[in-house]
C-alpha cells in the first residue's frame, strides 16, 4: 500500500535495468502514474519499488518487475549490480540498481496502471545527453537524458550513467557513452 506521503518513505529499494539484446540492444523504461504529492510522478525511469520487510532484494526485484510490467521473472537474468544511489529528496532511501537481460519472450506488457501508465524499450543507440533543457512537468531546466520525447532525469538519469561502463564491457553495440 502506497503511503498517502512519498516522502515518509524509507529503507531499500530496486529497481531493474532490464537489456533486450535483440534487434537493437534497449533498455526498458517506465512513466510513473501521477500521484498527488509523489515527487516521481510523469517520470520516466525503471521498474522496481521498496523492499518488504523480511524480503531480499533479487526477490524484491523481480517482483516488482512483475507487478509493474507484467515480466515474468523466468524470461530474465540477472547480471550484475549497477550500484547504489539515494534521491536526493529523500536520502533516507537507498535504491540498489541492478542489470537483468531479457533471456526470453515476454509478450505484451501488462502494466499496474495504478503505478504505471506506460512502458517502452528504448533502444541504447538513441538515447540521447546528457543535456541541461526545460522539464515541462517539473517547471524547471533539468540535466537528462532524451529518448524520443521522454526525459529522464534525476536518480534515473544517474543510474543510467553509472550502467553505461557495465553495458560498454558486455560489448552492447550502440552504447557509447
Amino acid at each position: 500500500m502506497r503511503s498517502s506521503n512519498p516522502f515518509d518513505r524509507k529503507g531499500l529499494a530496486v529497481v531493474n535495468l532490464i537489456l533486450k539484446p535483440m534487434p537493437k540492444p534497449s533498455l526498458l523504461l517506465i512513466k510513473k502514474r501521477a500521484f498527488p504529492n509523489d515527487p516521481w510522478s510523469f517520470d520516466v525511469g525503471f521498474p522496481g519499488g521498496m523492499v518488504k520487510e523480511g524480503e531480499d532484494p533479487l526477490s524484491a526485484l523481480m517482483r516488482e518487475t512483475e507487478e509493474e510490467t507484467g515480466i515474468s521473472p523466468s524470461v530474465l537474468e540477472v547480471l550484475a549490480l549497477v550500484g547504489l544511489d539515494r534521491p536526493t529528496i529523500m536520502p533516507q532511501v537507498i535504491i540498489r540498481a541492478y542489470l537483468s537481460l531479457l533471456v526470453g519472450e515476454h509478450g505484451d506488457f501488462k502494466l499496474d496502471l495504478s503505478e504505471v501508465s506506460e512502458a517502452f524499450w528504448a533502444p541504447l543507440s538513441e538515447i540521447r545527453g546528457p543535456a541541461k533543457m526545460y522539464h515541462p512537468f517539473k517547471k524547471r531546466v533539468v540535466e537528462a537524458y532524451v529518448y524520443s520525447h521522454h526525459i529522464i532525469w534525476g536518480v534515473s538519469k544517474r543510474i543510467l550513467e553509472s550502467a553505461f561502463p557495465l553495458l560498454n564491457s558486455l560489448r552492447i553495440r550502440g552504447v557509447s557513452k
